[in-house]
């Protein structure tokens, strides 16, 4: 149960209705007010709470002792969002504002950067936040709409990280693939990176995907992903089209003649020397990507970036299994071919 949940919603319905009343755009962010300054303190509040919790399940230290081994207080800056920081890399987590009633040219926002740290390399929102906390008539200047929004935008990020929130996002071309579940806000919206181009090799990991021109996984809170069966069959059914097309390869008769004739081509990739030897018709009989073929609209799920493994290590199959899988496709082949000429 996220208890911190509606809380935050109460707040951000507040800063909604407040965006109605002031023009939430660029030249605006340094204007400041004693409700803003309020709701500053609120969210820093929640996100004392939320962060110690979050520090607590991660299996924080939780008696802390200073340099004389004496217990001291646990702080939600330099103790809990730094546990947090250093394994989840929270501080790196994106969002941007999508709200229709604010105008920002740079809607992009990494509020947990620096939260870990204090004095003058610390946060704005946080500077704010403590200087309010002490001195609320002399620091007014300080309770901004920016320092606001960064502020609000941590706390909607630790709210995710704490529901552990992750799901099913039905199917590649059908599936939800727009990083929304139940923790939506009416603000922001949580960058997302999809890691769904492969290339696989016979020993499969994260090593197989390949970012779009532009992504930053570091940045993401959410990723989209192939689930972990999916990607395993994807992995095998690679395999055994790698395989399977050196087998095709190796007894062509018009490659092995080609070769004989251009032994410098021997070390050529199979593509390389199917080109030159045939062209693209050579190519497409003896390379056939079964694996897209047998796996038509995967599963795909969304995952928490905690910033561990998007996929599991999989060790090259065994080569039984591999032998085993040609066979039965060679013999669903000769079975195919034998119908259509009935036909």
């Amino acid at each position: 149960m996220n208890l911190y949940w509606p809380v935050y919603k109460s707040i951000e319905s507040e800063v909604i209705s407040l965006s109605s009343q002031i023009h939430f755009s660029d030249d605006q962010l340094s204007v400041y007010s004693i409700h803003i300054a309020d709701l500053i303190v609120r969210c820093a509040v929640e996100i004392e709470a939320i962060s110690k919790d979050l520090y607590k399940q991660l299996g924080g230290d939780m008696n802390p002792v200073d340099s004389n081994g004496q217990l001291r207080d646990l702080y939600f800056d330099t103790d809990c969002l730094k546990l947090l920081n250093d394994t989840w890399h929270i501080n790196k987590k994106q969002v941007k504002i999508t709200a229709a009633t604010m105008y920002f040219q740079n809607s992009a926002l990494r509020p947990l950067h620096k939260s870990d740290k204090r004095g003058t390399s610390g946060s704005k929102w946080k500077k704010a936040y403590q200087a309010l906390k002490h001195d609320r008539y002399g620091s007014l200047k300080q309770a901004t709409i920016e320092n606001l929004l960064h502020a609000l935008g941590a706390l909607f990020i630790l709210n995710i990280y704490y529901a552990d929130d992750s799901y099913e996002a039905g199917t590649v071309g059908y599936g939800n693939l727009n990083f929304k579940s139940q923790y939506e806000s009416k603000i922001f919206t949580p960058e997302g990176v999809g890691a769904y181009t492969l290339e696989f090799k016979e020993d499969a990991d994260d090593s197989c995907i390949v970012w779009d021109a532009g992504d930053d996984p570091d940045s993401a809170v959410y990723i989209g992903k192939y689930s972990d069966e999916v990607f395993r069959k994807r992995h095998f059914d690679w395999c055994v089209d790698q395989r399977w097309a050196r087998k095709r390869f190796k007894e062509n008769e018009r490659i092995q003649s080609y070769l004989r004739a251009h032994p410098e081509d021997r070390e050529k990739s199979i593509k390389e020397v199917c080109i030159a030897a045939g062209g693209k018709h050579l190519l497409e009989e003896i390379v056939i990507d079964t694996m897209s073929l047998r796996s038509n609209y995967p599963k795909v799920e969304v995952k928490l970036n905690k910033g561990g493994c998007v996929y599991p290590s999989i060790p090259v199959p065994d080569e039984q299994d591999v032998e085993k899988e040609i066979n039965d496709r060679w013999i669903e082949a000769i079975r195919i071919k034998a119908n259509l000429r009935l036909w």
